[in-house]
Order: C-alpha cells, then structure tokens, then sequence
C-alpha cells in the first residue's frame, strides 16, 4: 500500500508541484516495478493526477503522466513494449526528469537562454509556447515551418529566425 498524505500540496507553487510529480512518478514506479494495483492506490493517483495536471498547465508544462489511472499505465508499460523493469524505469525517468528540471528552473528564476547561447528547438518550442491561443489555424506554424526548410534552394534562410 503507498500512503497518501491528505495535507499535500494543492500544486499552486512550484514547489508543490515538484513534490506532487515526484510523488506520482514513485506511485508510477513503484506499479511498474511489481506492485499490485489495488483500489486506494488508483485512487490516490486520480486525486494527485488532478492537482498535478492543473498546475503544469497553469504554468505551461506538458503532463508527463497522460494515464487516467493505474490500470491504463500497467497497460502502457507491460510486456510487450517494456519487458523488464529496467526498461520501465528508464521510461518513465525520461519523461519525469525534463518536467523537474523545468519546474527547478522556474523556481530558481532561470526560465530563458541566454543571449549568446545558440537556440534550440526546445527552447524555441518553449518561447513560441501559447502562440496556438493567438493564432488557432496555425498560420503562424507554416510561416515558421517555411522560415527553417534546410533544403538546397532554402540554404540562405537558414538560422534567420529571429524572435
């Protein structure tokens, strides 16, 4: 049985939601690992999933966790897509690590590259985030795909992207 603490953190502060998501992906673990599904367990991660969907969206993160409950992630990460427990680890470590990362920035207050650093496609994914709210039929989206073609007759546009 994993304990649930009924005074966790509502996900409002960054630090809150760095303890909520660390709590959900030792839940998702600790499934993933062998232990059985019962229906406190499920019910505790539908309650945190709640808290923690809504407070990665209300400062613009993605959810690591898509699973509706328990039952769904054990069908995700069993055989045959992830054999061993090894496998499950490393699957779900990659998904969970960016967010804390993100989430650590933020609290620290390093949320943007620096002036000399070359941008990548995270980091322009992450400044251009919302720009969907603004333009909804993504105009935008082919004006940028345009500005970055890598191909033969494109060569001279290339890295002219500018915010």
């Amino acid at each position: 049985m994993l304990p649930f603490e009924d005074d966790e953190p509502d996900g409002s502060t960054i630090e809150g939601l760095i303890y909520l998501v660390e709590r959900q992906h030792g839940v998702l673990l600790s499934v993933a690992t062998g232990t059985a599904i019962d229906s406190e367990n499920n019910a505790i991660y539908k309650r945190r999933r709640r808290k923690v969907k809504s407070g990665l969206e209300r400062v613009g993160i993605d959810d690591p966790y898509p699973w509706l409950d328990l039952y769904e992630w054990w069908n995700y990460c069993a055989a045959p897509r992830y054999t061993t427990y090894q496998e499950r680890r490393g699957f779900l470590n990659s998904v969970t690590e960016p967010v804390l990362e993100q989430l650590e920035r933020r609290k620290t207050g390093v949320t943007d590259w620096a002036e000399d650093a070359e941008p990548t496609w995270p980091l322009i994914v992450h400044a251009t985030r919302g720009i969907e709210a603004r333009d909804p039929h993504g105009e935008h989206d082919r004006r940028v795909a345009r500005r970055w073609k890598t191909g033969p007759r494109d060569h001279h546009r290339r890295g002219r992207f500018c915010f």
